[in-house]
């Protein structure tokens, strides 16, 4: 499934962001220290890069990915779609708590992989867009903080799907439960997951 050159690009891509990233970016919430379920957002012990504070902030470390390629597998078989090879690479590269990227004046966030529940808000995103994953878009992050849902567009014509995103009131507004052309609203980003991930230094 993977392609090595593709896990270490992905790889080096993400250590350079780490390296750069403002420490303020890393702090979160101990899971630990503050006895939060496994479900919760926080750190996990194995990610914390040091003690957490009186308050129960610690900042977090990337890890190697807790992901298998048997998982994805049985989640592109669950959700009945494919995910790009490149994008097969970053899931199977780091656990981490949230990157951003910025693209042009504009970010795109990607879902939390927690090395304790790696699956968890990717899932979540699948479950909660479902109508749009069946209409042959595949939801993998948010377009600035919660205007809507960034998915590959499974229907363009190469391995690495173009990259769109989705205003959330434009969704609702237009019955999405019940839409029938998904197309007329969707919003291009860039070519690919390749293209994005190029962004994120």
């Amino acid at each position: 499934m993977k392609s090595i050159d593709d896990l270490n690009y992905i790889r080096d891509k993400i250590e350079t962001w780490y390296r750069k990233v403002p420490v303020a970016f890393l702090r979160a919430e101990s899971k630990e220290l503050l006895g939060y379920d496994i479900e919760d957002s926080g750190v996990p012990r194995e990610m914390q890069g040091g003690d957490p504070d009186e308050e129960g902030y610690v900042e977090w470390k990337i890890i190697p990915s807790k992901i298998n390629e048997l998982e994805i597998r049985d989640l592109e078989k669950e959700y009945n779609i494919q995910f790009p090879d490149i994008y097969k690479a970053y899931l199977l590269s780091y656990c981490h708590l949230g990157l951003s990227i910025k693209i042009g004046d504009r970010h795109v966030f990607l879902p939390e992989i927690p090395s304790d529940y790696p699956l968890k808000e990717i899932k979540s995103q699948l479950n909660n867009w479902r109508p749009l994953v069946n209409a042959g878009f595949i939801p993998f992050g948010e377009y600035e903080d919660g205007w809507g849902p960034v998915c590959f567009d499974a229907k363009s014509k190469n391995n690495d799907y173009s990259i769109i995103w989705f205003e959330h009131e434009e969704l609702f507004s237009n019955d999405f439960e019940e839409c029938a052309n998904f197309e007329i609203l969707k919003r291009n980003i860039c070519l690919g997951f390749r293209e994005l991930i190029e962004s994120i230094c």
